[in-house]
């Protein structure tokens, strides 16, 4: 009986812990805002966690939403990150997105994604309002 729990003890407390740590990835605990070459107005986030990038944006749908998109693991080298729909430059900040569009992005903590997404959300709808006054359906 000493044995088994002696076992589980060690199982729990040193291997769960370095299995953990494999899927750690290097970046864990960073985010970017990125803004579209072509297009200023609106931003995208991305967060880095448990070695997969997490992507965050307000869709331009009627009511705008926030939408998460879980671009999946994520790999580094040298000079480059990537995920699917996913190439940054490390050096410039250049992302360039899987459809052709490229972004310049910016470090930022993680907690600023809310508060970013909430503010671009209010000038959404107000901007959406001023959109919409003349139309008749």
């Amino acid at each position: 009986m000493m044995k088994t729990f002696l076992t589980i003890l060690f199982l729990t407390f040193f291997v769960t812990p370095a299995l953990a740590q494999e899927r750690k990835g290097e970046l864990d605990g960073k985010a970017l805002v990125c803004t579209w070459v072509d297009y200023d107005k609106y931003h995208h986030y991305y967060h880095f966690q448990d070695g997969e990038v997490f992507q965050y944006f307000i869709n331009q749908d009627i009511p705008p939403e926030v939408v998460q998109d879980i671009l999946g693991p994520y790999h580094t080298t040298v000079d480059r990150i990537k995920a699917k729909r996913f190439d940054l430059n490390r050096k410039t900040l250049r992302l360039s997105q899987g459809h052709g569009s490229t972004s310049d992005c910016q470090i930022i903590h993680p907690k600023e994604i809310a508060v970013g997404i909430t503010n671009e959300m209010e000038e959404w709808k107000e901007e959406l309002k001023e959109l919409m006054k003349d139309n008749k359906i």
